[in-house]
C-alpha cells in the first residue's frame, strides 16, 4: 500500500512525531529518574509533559502547511460579476459569464444577512458565499458547463426568504 497525497503525508507525520515523542519521553524518563532511581517533583514532570505534547502539535502542525495550502490562483484573466443581496432580490451584474474562464463574485448585501448560493444546472450546490451588510466577500470560479445556474439566499432572511432565487446564464465561450 502506497501513501500518497494529504492522507499520507499526515500518516507520515503522525508516525514521525509518535516515534519522536517516544524517543523524547525514554530520554526524559531516564533523566529523570537519575542514578538513584527516585521521581522528580510532580510540576517538573507535568511541565516536561505539557512541553513535550506543544512539541508534538506544533511538529504535525508544521508538517502539515505543506500540503494543506490552498492553491494559489493562476493569473489568469477573470470577469467579475457584483452582487448585491437585499430584502429576498439579488442583484446580479453581468447575468451572463463565459464558461471556461474564472469568475470572480463580489458579494455584499444593503441591509441583513444573506447567502449567495449557487447551483449547477442539475441543482447540485457549486458553493455559498455569505453576503454581510457592509463587508464584500470575493470568490473565484470557473465553471465548465454552459446552462442556467440558479442562485438560492440559503440564510434565513425573514418571511420571504422562499421567494429569494434567481438566475444567470453561463455562456459558450465566443
Amino acid at each position: 500500500m502506497r501513501l500518497e497525497g494529504p492522507d499520507g503525508a499526515w500518516i507520515s507525520a503522525l508516525g514521525i512525531s509518535l516515534l519522536l515523542l517516544g524517543a523524547a519521553f525514554g530520554l526524559l524518563w531516564r533523566a529523570l529518574r537519575g542514578a538513584r532511581g527516585d521521581l522528580p517533583r510532580p510540576w517538573v514532570a507535568r511541565g516536561l509533559w505539557l512541553g513535550l505534547f506543544a512539541l508534538l502539535g506544533l511538529g504535525l502542525n508544521l508538517s502539515s502547511l505543506r500540503w494543506a495550502q490552498a492553491e494559489r490562483p493562476q493569473a489568469e484573466e477573470a470577469s467579475t460579476v457584483e452582487v448585491v443581496a437585499w430584502t429576498w432580490n439579488y442583484r446580479i451584474v453581468p447575468r451572463s459569464v463565459p464558461a471556461d474562464t474564472p469568475v470572480v463574485f463580489r458579494v455584499s448585501s444593503l441591509d441583513t444577512l444573506h447567502s449567495f448560493g449557487v447551483y449547477d444546472p442539475h441543482n447540485r450546490l457549486l458553493f455559498t458565499v455569505m453576503a454581510m451588510p457592509g463587508h464584500e466577500e470575493r470568490l473565484r470560479f470557473r465553471f465548465t458547463d454552459p446552462g442556467r445556474y440558479t442562485v438560492r439566499c440559503l440564510e434565513y432572511c425573514g418571511v420571504g426568504h422562499g421567494r429569494m432565487v434567481t438566475e444567470f446564464l453561463v455562456e459558450r465561450r465566443k
